[in-house]
């Protein structure tokens, strides 16, 4: 069985055709040290704030607009698949599925850690089933009650200092070079999948850009700011309005500007206008 599932196997799957940059890109970098992009975006949220409120009203559920965001981002991999690639020995193949990582903090006996919980298939979700998914997933980590990460705990809680970096290694070489699972031992399969997502905003910070993971294969992660008033230019004059800086850091070996550009112009559209992103819902 496979570790990341793609639209066929390695030795039969649909490789992603490289550019003479993408080649150089890939014999340039190793595993994410410098190749970064930085990139934010700064988007008013009034109007999906009031979207939200009625929507949650008419649903009877909780979603924020880190979920919103999140739906928004699962359509652009939906939408894009260049977006929704991964690097397994140097060549990039396209996922299969889209996979969404949020990072989550949670207590344990004597300090806070962190981890994150993992959703399916989010473009097939409604807002209120992603929303729902979260939460319950969150509270299943806070409780002890995820097998996969009481698994891995136990794990790096009996592994010395010295012997984590080989270890990881280790982990790297038989999930993501060779592509095998390690599900039958309790470790989490693609757990991280195409995006990572941290809401900031809950610890009071506006804007970060977020480190990428050298180990998970996650090309795209992302924070979610807090909401600050913010000028904008609305027919020439500058009006105040509540926004959130979305900060974003991609993996250069998999991406160039123009295929950042084409995700940050959906999310513009769809926060401009929430209910496209509830009409996509509802086509779905």
């Amino acid at each position: 069985m496979y570790h990341i599932t793609m639209i066929t196997n390695i030795s039969k799957g649909k490789k992603v055709p490289l550019t003479s940059f993408r080649t150089l890109a890939i014999g340039s970098w190793n595993h994410p040290k410098s190749p970064e992009i930085y990139s934010q975006l700064t988007l008013p949220i009034d109007t999906v704030l009031s979207t939200l409120k009625e929507y949650n009203r008419d649903k009877k559920c909780i979603v924020s607009t880190t979920h919103f965001f999140a739906k928004a981002m699962s359509i652009c991999l939906h939408k894009y698949p260049d977006l929704n690639t991964v690097l397994i020995r140097n060549t990039l193949y396209y996922r299969k599925d889209v996979r969404l990582f949020f990072q989550t903090l949670f207590k344990t006996d004597s300090q806070y850690d962190l981890s994150g919980i993992s959703i399916e298939a989010p473009p097939t979700l409604s807002l209120k089933e992603l929303s729902q998914k979260v939460v319950e997933k969150t509270q299943d980590i806070r409780k002890k009650q995820d097998p996969e990460i009481n698994t891995m705990r136990k794990i790096l809680k009996n592994c010395p200092g010295w012997l984590s970096p080989i270890l990881v290694k280790f982990f790297d070489f038989i999930l993501y070079t060779t592509n095998l699972s390690l599900e039958k031992i309790g470790l989490p399969k693609d757990r991280m999948g195409s995006v990572m997502i941290s809401n900031i905003g809950s610890l009071g910070i506006e804007q970060a850009y977020p480190p990428l993971f050298p180990t998970c294969r996650c090309p795209i992660s992302v924070t979610v700011g807090k909401k600050h008033p913010h000028p904008f230019i609305i027919n020439n004059a500058i009006e105040i309005k509540p926004a959130v800086t979305i900060s974003f850091t991609a993996d250069h070996r998999y991406f160039d500007g123009s295929h950042v550009a084409k995700a940050f112009k959906t999310i513009e559209k769809l926060f401009k206008n929430p209910k496209l992103l509830l009409e996509w819902e509802d086509d779905q």
